[in-house]
């Protein structure tokens, strides 16, 4: 498949590392979480890498596109919904996607890996949570 064949790139959050190449995709609709799109416009000193921040004289790979805001759970067409899994960003939105095999979830950095829904015994923790969050007890109730 060709990148201009591609209609809607739907962007979890705006880090750095999930928004690189997006300009590849000429045909499609950019869709975003509104709190990630304020903050990577306006982030906290320390978030200026993490968003590319001008401030450091960094062209973040979204400047100059043009965003699709989504506030609250959304279905995005028939099937493809986004809510909200805050806590390794302030606006960071899942997906989920309706399949005939049953819901499929696309967790973008809310869970990092597999090994992150096993429990840890010696903490008495029922999952091994992802450690790079803005805030520990959002991301805690996200992966719950």
């Amino acid at each position: 498949m060709h990148p201009d064949e591609i209609d809607i790139i739907i962007f979890t959050h705006l880090h750095w590392d999930h928004v690189q190449n997006m300009k590849e995709f000429k045909s499609a609709r950019y869709i975003a979480p509104k709190g990630e799109i304020e903050m990577a416009y306006n982030p906290l000193p320390l978030y200026y890498r993490t968003y590319e921040c001008g401030i450091l004289d960094i062209e973040p790979a979204y400047a100059g596109c043009v965003f699709e805001v989504i506030e609250d759970e959304t279905e995005i067409v028939p099937g493809i919904t986004m809510f909200h899994t805050p806590g390794h960003s302030v606006g960071h939105m899942a997906v989920t996607v309706e399949t005939s095999m049953g819901d499929i979830v696309i967790a973008g950095d809310a869970i990092f890996q597999e090994r992150n829904m096993e429990p840890n015994p010696a903490e008495m923790w029922r999952y091994w949570v992802p450690a790079r969050f803005v805030n520990s007890y959002e991301g805690w109730k996200s992966v719950d």
